[in-house]
């Protein structure tokens, strides 16, 4: 697993790192869902290892995340191993004792939220502890001086935001409290200006959303329109389209230069069937074929067809092409 530097902290993370909003079990704030079913307690211990041993060293979490469980999964599974783990952990978004959605920033809140997070993750140091919601203004300067505290008796190592609002990188920058920022950005939302801000300014960044919450992954059923974010005028046509069958995923759009076809093996699986004769040139441009319909598998499959994820390795390829990089 290949490592980058996260900015100036001194931190270095794999390029993949665990998400864990979803391992802490069901979540229900102010009466309605949110976040997953649970995976059971041994199913996402298992998992947060596996995935150690495979050469992950970040783990993302939050206070909030399970009302808390999340923290407590993540230590758990990280016990005896601790040097081997980035940690990052969140702050100022609570679940209340009625399952009540809590946002609380203030400099008297934070120390509290600072010390059930160590406990919670059986540590005694959190590398990246980062504002879960906007700073509020009228606290935000006795925020970073209790942050600078925990910093300098080293049970935090960085701070920063999880944010994709500029200002507030500006703002908490400000402050002297800006050493990461979790940002939402893919190919969908490139998010060029407040990237370029913290590479300007050494700000390490950890990306989420990578996948678009699904849209790019195939997994839902959506359509999608990317526009080059150069030309973002009224009336300028896509790109190209990306439709999710909830099996794989379809693009249609300008072709911009050849791609490889689907081997012989797939396309004799749907004889008479264009689509699915794999990424070609034709009226519509670029069409990578969706998996089968719901319930169909190939003749003399007992599993569904292996380039169910070809397809989405199609769509990163193909988007090389006709996303031009700067």
């Amino acid at each position: 697993m290949k490592k980058r530097a996260l900015g100036r902290t001194g931190l270095m993370v794999s390029e993949i790192g665990v998400g864990a909003w979803q391992l802490g079990g069901p979540l229900r704030l102010d009466g309605r869902t949110d976040g997953h079913p649970d995976l059971g307690r041994e199913n996402v211990l298992a998992l947060i290892r596996a995935c150690g041993e495979r050469g992950i060293n970040l783990i993302d979490t939050a206070e909030q995340y399970g009302a808390g469980e999340s923290e407590r999964r993540v230590g758990e599974a990280i016990a005896g191993q601790r040097d081997r783990w980035v940690v990052c952990t969140k702050f100022g978004a609570l679940v209340g004792p009625r399952g009540e959605r809590i946002t609380d920033v203030s400099a008297a809140r934070v120390p509290l939220s600072l010390e059930g997070s160590l406990r919670r993750l059986r540590t005694d140091s959190i590398d990246v502890y980062l504002y879960h919601t906007p700073p509020d203004p009228k606290e935000a300067e006795g925020v970073a001086r209790v942050l600078e505290t925990a910093k300098r008796s080293g049970k935090v190592r960085a701070v920063g935001s999880s944010t994709d609002r500029l200002d507030q990188c500006r703002f908490l920058l400000g402050l002297g409290c800006l050493d990461v920022v979790e940002l939402p950005q893919n190919i969908l939302e490139p998010r060029e200006e407040l990237t370029a801000f913290l590479a300007a300014n050494g700000i390490g960044a950890i990306v989420r959303g990578a996948f678009a919450h699904g849209r790019l992954s195939g997994a839902g059923r959506h359509t999608v329109e990317l526009v080059h974010p150069r030309r973002r005028d009224v009336g300028v046509r896509p790109l190209c389209r990306l439709r999710g069958s909830g099996h794989g995923v379809a693009i249609d759009g300008p072709a911009r230069s050849a791609v490889p076809a689907r081997p012989a093996h797939d396309r004799d699986h749907h004889p008479g069937r264009k689509d699915h004769r794999g990424l070609r040139r034709g009226d519509r441009g670029i069409g990578a074929a969706a998996a089968p319909a719901r319930g169909r598998r190939p003749p003399g499959r007992a599993s569904p067809p292996a380039w169910g994820l070809g397809a989405h390795l199609y769509v990163l390829c193909t988007l090389s092409h006709i996303y031009p990089r700067k």
